[in-house]
């Protein structure tokens, strides 16, 4: 008697964490469904020439480098508080990971993305797949709702329809005028070359 008992416990907690997971997933189709309604932004095309700069230094480096960077300008960032990410980055792509609150639940979310570098030094990163608690969800309807959040910096562009994050780095410029370009990122390889570009006053 007393093992099915347990057996029957044991059943019920896996079915209520299943009709939790299901909940969230259907949570989030309603919500988009009637809450969301904000358009694609897409990838900055523009050229750099257009900008004034007039001289540049490449700088290389590995993922490691690269992931130190990024944690340091992430930490001064004020990010959601129902959405806290961080980036890792690995031979087989860049991974989104971090935890995502519903309901006052907090679930684990990764993004796996294979970074592409663009003729005028900005970055797309192409969706490979979205897991929130081990469970893969469609890629649009996740983009559409992360679209509609003030997560992300300005120079970050979300295209749920053509499934990319867009990091227009042309539009980042530090205080001192100086910006940024990407010209190589080689994961497997372990090779990062960004372009620093000075402005034109600095130069005089």
């Amino acid at each position: 008697m007393s093992r099915r008992k347990r057996q029957k416990k044991s059943f019920n907690i896996w079915k209520y964490i299943c009709l939790t997971i299901f909940a969230l997933i259907v949570g989030l189709y309603i919500y988009v469904a009637f809450f969301v309604s904000a358009d694609s932004t897409s990838i900055n095309q523009a050229s750099r020439e257009q900008a004034g700069e007039v001289a540049h230094i490449k700088v290389e480096a590995t993922r490691e480098n690269a992931e130190h960077f990024i944690d340091q300008y992430l930490a001064q960032m004020n990010q959601d508080e129902n959405f806290h990410y961080d980036i890792n980055l690995q031979e087989d792509g860049l991974y989104v990971t971090g935890n995502v609150s519903y309901l006052g639940m907090a679930y684990p979310f990764e993004m796996q993305t294979t970074p592409e570098v663009l003729d005028n030094g900005n970055i797309q990163l192409n969706i490979e797949s979205i897991t929130v608690s081990n469970f893969e969800l469609p890629r649009e309807l996740i983009l559409t709702i992360l679209s509609t959040r003030d997560t992300f910096p300005d120079f970050i562009a979300i295209n749920a329809e053509a499934n990319y994050i867009g990091v227009n780095l042309t539009e980042l410029t530090l205080d001192n005028g100086i910006s940024f370009g990407a010209e190589v990122i080689d994961l497997p390889a372990d090779q990062l070359e960004l372009s620093v570009y000075l402005p034109k006053d600095g130069l005089q």
